[in-house]
């Protein structure tokens, strides 16, 4: 039985929530700042498996490739600037596309046109650009000025900057609602159905889950291998849940978005002097907006216990102990964040390895992805 798998499936059936789009999500325990670690999560490219890391390390973010899709489009309305600029135009536009965020489309342009196209022709070219009613100078404009807005500091990732969403702030206050049956009883070597419904999951088992709790020392490589291929059970409950949508700002037009999604075979959408991407770059089996995080699912009231099936002898156990602040399978703490008190290890009568996380704080342990065709 794939380990990562069975758990994502007991979840699914506790949490009630849909196993076609639930992505679920390690490296969330006792986040310490919770509203700084939901917006990157609002603001990732889920994967394309059913099972990931919270916020994947360089993950690719929503919003960036939104900006790189405005500049691959071509302008909504025949305003002539093409004509205007002549063969000169996609100077303009490889201009435009490398600029950094801080200024507006027309301050851009004027730069750009004084420093390109002679005094005459500059001063028309830049009375045709005001004059342009085209809305994707708008929403590039919108979109930009967003970038300033939320910087971010990410522990072990240093500074990062989140445009505007509605949800992750939310999330932490939601209100949440009781479980009517929270009980979870997974066995990892119980077989479960379940775990192979998501068409769209990759997740190749043990070997992924032994990457995932972040055991980095080199000594402890080994010790975090054995507890993963061992019997694990994970008995307890989970007493409330919040599904929390989230919606970006008003720096994103869906509009926009449902277009140029529904263009692949329109020359007239897509700017053909633009490098910045196609319609198979965004919107293709792999591509960098076919899906996106749609809603944040948050559980609380948590008392569960996880007991690793298996003798250790004392000094595995002290060194187990020094490890535990980064976590251990399934409830982990992403990089350059600890676990907190929330998880501590307990005594077990037959020698077993046996910790438990109670909690009453919301913690994120998943999303539900939303696809784009």
């Amino acid at each position: 039985m794939e380990l990562n798998a069975a758990w994502r499936a007991a979840l699914i059936r506790t949490l009630d929530v849909c196993a076609d789009t639930f992505q679920l999500l390690f490296g969330t325990t006792g986040a310490d700042d919770a509203p700084h670690l939901l917006e990157q999560i609002a603001d990732m490219v889920p994967e394309d498996a059913a099972v990931s890391v919270a916020p994947p390390q360089g993950s690719l973010r929503r919003s960036t490739e939104y900006g790189r899709l405005l500049n691959a489009l071509a302008p909504e309305t025949e305003n002539g600037l093409c004509g205007v600029l002549g063969a000169a135009y996609p100077g303009w536009i490889r201009y435009r596309n490398a600029a950094l965020p801080g200024s507006t489309q027309q301050s851009l342009f004027d730069a750009w046109s004084q420093r390109h196209l002679p005094a005459g022709r500059a001063q028309l070219a830049r009375q045709h650009f005001a004059a342009d009613t085209d809305a994707l100078i708008r929403l590039r404009d919108a979109y930009w000025a967003s970038q300033n807005r939320f910087p971010v500091v990410m522990p072990g990732i240093g500074l990062s900057l989140v445009p505007e969403y509605v949800g992750p702030r939310e999330a932490c206050t939601a209100p949440m609602f009781a479980l009517r049956d929270g009980r979870i009883a997974f066995d990892s070597e119980a077989p479960d159905r379940m775990a192979r419904t998501a068409t769209w999951f990759r997740d190749t088992g043990r070997a992924a889950a032994r990457m995932l709790p972040g055991f980095v020392a080199p000594a402890a490589r080994l010790l975090e291998s054995r507890i993963i291929a061992e019997r694990i059970t994970v008995t307890g409950r989970i007493g409330s849940r919040a599904v929390v949508p989230v919606t970006p700002g008003n720096w994103y037009d869906d509009q926009v978005v449902a277009r140029a999604a529904a263009a692949e075979r329109d020359e007239a959408v897509w700017d053909a002097w633009s490098s910045a991407g196609s319609w198979t770059s965004f919107f293709g089996p792999a591509g960098k907006l076919a899906r996106h995080v749609s809603h944040l699912v948050m559980v609380g009231d948590i008392e569960l216990d996880v007991v690793v099936h298996a003798r250790f002898d004392a000094t595995e156990i002290a060194a187990v102990s020094q490890l535990l602040p980064k976590g251990v399978w399934p409830f982990m703490a992403s990089r350059g964040r600890s676990v907190g008190p929330d998880l501590r290890m307990v005594p077990h009568p037959e020698g077993k390895l046996q910790f438990r996380l109670t909690t009453t704080a919301p913690q994120c342990w998943g999303v539900l992805v939303e696809f784009a065709a």
